[in-house]
């Protein structure tokens, strides 16, 4: 009997030797969770410490933006404005440049009439009018140009084809032939006008004593003038023309920058760094307390369920 009391003394003493074994590893992994728990909740801390960081920088940011671009409209309003002058000038100036209006010169002839020729009054148009384009006249013509110092035609048959689309005869009552010369030269047409007028006075002067008319008498009536406004003018609508051109060139290269600008922050936007992502989701960062132990970490130590007591 007693050395079953000593036997079982013997196992009071050890289990009581591994209750405080097991006591003290209780202890150290206590020690150990509340230790991982005090860090992991700085970690939260320092993340709530960064998402209100993070959520002061987006405020101002945006509050930056707000005051830049209230700015940069008033800027950007401004510069439209002179813009679309500068475009609105430069057009303008261009279509004064590039684009000749054609002006008219007239004059009126008083000479033998249809009824003194016995011609119709259509007949007696185009008989004149192959007089003015008659070689004679043309050579006349030539000639008191160049006595003017201007020599725009080097030949007579230059001159006549230039005439030939650019010179109107008309009559009023067979006896006056009235002269239109357009052209697109503001005074070179009052001057040609000016010296085949007087050519046509002069031949026509002759043929009359040749013809023993010296009773008519063939003269300038109204002396070569040019009309105060061109008779067809096409620079304002090239100037606007242009105008439009250019704003619709530059919509357009607006809407491409636009667009490049859209796809540019889309993919700086798509391109943000995973750990900020990480950061503001809530589900990778549980509450303190419903973080589970990692694997291995509970209390090692003597087993206390096996023991034989």
């Amino acid at each position: 009997a007693e050395a079953d009391i000593a036997a079982r003394r013997g196992k009071l003493h050890r289990y009581k030797d591994l209750l405080r074994e097991r006591s003290v590893a209780l202890k150290i992994a206590r020690e150990r969770t509340t230790s991982a728990r005090q860090q992991y909740e700085g970690l939260l801390q320092q993340r709530q410490m960064l998402l209100e960081v993070k959520q002061f920088l987006a405020v101002s940011e945006a509050e930056m933006v707000r005051r830049w671009a209230a700015a940069k409209a008033s800027s950007l309003v401004i510069a439209t404005v002179i813009a679309v002058a500068l475009l609105a000038l430069v057009s303008y100036t261009l279509g004064q440049g590039l684009i000749r209006p054609v002006w008219q010169a007239t004059c009126t002839i008083r000479t033998v009439s249809a009824k003194d020729t016995n011609e119709g009054l259509q007949q007696w148009v185009l008989k004149r009018h192959d007089i003015l384009l008659s070689q004679p006249v043309l050579a006349e013509t030539i000639n008191q140009l160049a006595q003017r110092g201007d020599r725009p035609f080097e030949t007579t048959a230059a001159l006549k084809d230039y005439l030939a689309t650019a010179l109107k005869v008309t009559t009023p009552d067979g006896s006056h032939l009235h002269l239109a010369l357009a052209d697109t030269h503001r005074d070179g047409s009052v001057m040609i006008l000016e010296c085949l007028s007087r050519a046509f006075v002069g031949y026509q002067m002759s043929q009359d004593r040749a013809a023993g008319r010296p009773g008519t008498s063939t003269r300038v009536v109204d002396v070569a003038a040019r009309q105060p406004n061109p008779i067809q003018d096409y620079r304002l609508p090239a100037a606007g023309a242009m105008f439009g051109a250019g704003l619709l060139l530059a919509l357009l290269g607006a809407v491409v920058l636009r667009w490049w600008f859209a796809r540019a922050e889309g993919v700086m936007a798509a391109a943000a760094p995973p750990a900020l992502k990480e950061l503001e989701d809530p589900n990778h960062w549980p509450a303190a307390r419903a973080v589970p132990p990692k694997h291995g970490s509970p209390v090692d130590g003597p087993d206390l369920e096996n023991l034989d007591i």
